[in-house]
């Protein structure tokens, strides 16, 4: 289930790119965060049933660390192209 999700986010953000009018953006907008609402209670259990009691505050860090630097990394490289004018 939390693969599938992913793989769906994926696939939206590409389509997303060719996207021509606001209702396309609107409807794989709100079918990208409609994935991230199903994943995230299986994806935090996965995460818990997967680390010791003592190690779970670092894993559940180490998860929203890492989600941060996608958001990050993401906007920068975006930002790349934009720059070179291409």
């Amino acid at each position: 289930m939390v693969v599938g999700d992913y793989a769906l986010s994926t696939i939206v953000k590409i389509i997303l790119a060719f996207s021509i009018t606001w209702q396309q953006v609107f409807f794989l907008k709100a079918l990208k965060w409609s994935g991230k609402g199903v994943r995230s209670a299986p994806r935090d259990a996965m995460i818990s049933e997967s680390t010791e009691m003592k190690a779970m505050d670092r894993d559940f860090g180490l998860h929203r660390a890492m989600d941060s630097s996608e958001i990050t990394l993401g906007s920068a490289l975006a930002y790349i192209p934009l720059e070179r004018g291409l």
